[in-house]
């Protein structure tokens, strides 16, 4: 199977918008049917789930639940016959104070 890129971003809000969570959000994958999430604070992972996908391949992963910090995320996709990518590279990202703030860490 190949392998996907993955184009990350977490949707960056604002005390202006009308947003109030933020989400891990992946662009749509032809044929995906379900992610695994691995979530890092340091070098513990917190966290690793798997989930459905969105109808259109894509990955949304609720941020709500993680207190104020730094994170570290990676995803990896499967498709409907059970095939799996590899890990996607990971990347940072700090929750901050604001309610719904979040920053990629470049």
């Amino acid at each position: 199977m190949k392998k996907f890129l993955f184009i990350f971003s977490l949707v960056v809000l604002f005390p202006v918008t009308i947003f109030a969570t933020p989400f891990l959000i992946c662009d749509p994958q032809a044929g995906i049917t379900q992610y695994t999430v691995e979530v890092k604070q340091g070098a513990a992972v917190i966290e690793t789930a798997t989930f459905a996908s969105q109808a259109d391949g894509s990955a949304k992963w609720d941020l709500a639940k993680y207190a104020v910090g730094s994170y570290s995320f990676r995803l990896k996709a499967a498709d409907a016959k059970g095939w799996w990518s590899d890990f996607s590279v990971p990347f940072d990202a700090t929750k901050g104070g604001i309610p719904g703030g979040a920053r990629i860490i470049p």
